[in-house]
């Protein structure tokens, strides 16, 4: 779901998921009585740096992998995007291509420096073998990043974390609807 902004100018902007519990029975019922747990729902929200506001959000089960669902997030930001940040569960070929050096994700451990259909992911590969990690880090203010961590820390100590309905077509209406009235509750607390 995309969210109209208010941006004079194209963002720094962080992407990332996090989990809403489907249940709330804890692991010790489910142990008890031998059933299993239902899983959880992912919320996966791209966030603008700048001002910690969602610009683009999309609810999907836990089995869908991150940079799957974060290349379709953010082919819609584009133009709107200056550069992303993300962590590793981001590392694709596609989204580096999309953003070219604007791309700041550290690569897997086992990345190749070679192109591969990749030029900007080979490039960050080869500053993170020339120096480190860490330096290559700090070059290009990755700490930015947790940006997105801070949005999701308050959206579910405001909203909760837990999805109290139970038909599936429900369980991302209750997650989109947390996050449009955390959205609100941000708006309104800031205008003040």
């Amino acid at each position: 779901m995309f969210l109209s902004g208010h941006w004079r100018e194209s963002p720094d902007c962080a992407i990332d998921s996090t989990g809403f519990k489907i249940t709330i029975r804890g692991d010790y019922l489910g142990s008890k009585w031998k059933k299993p747990r239902k899983g959880w729902s992912k919320l996966h929200a791209v966030i603008s740096i700048n001002d910690v506001s969602m610009m683009s959000f999309s609810i999907t089960d836990e089995h869908v992998h991150n940079a799957k669902v974060g290349k379709e997030l953010l082919k819609s930001l584009k133009e709107r995007i200056r550069r992303i940040f993300a962590d590793k569960h981001y590392d694709s070929r596609a989204i580096y291509n999309t953003f070219g050096e604007n791309t700041i994700i550290p690569p897997r451990k086992n990345a190749s420096s070679k192109s591969r259909g990749s030029p900007s992911r080979a490039k960050i590969v080869k500053q993170i073998r020339k120096r480190s990690e860490k330096e290559w880090r700090e070059s290009v203010d990755y700490g930015k990043r947790w940006n997105v961590e801070i949005y999701f820390s308050g959206l579910k100590r405001t909203m909760g974390e837990v999805i109290k309905v139970i038909r599936p077509d429900y369980i991302a209406q209750e997650i989109a609807l947390k996050v449009q009235y955390y959205n609100m509750l941000r708006e309104v607390t800031y205008a003040c």
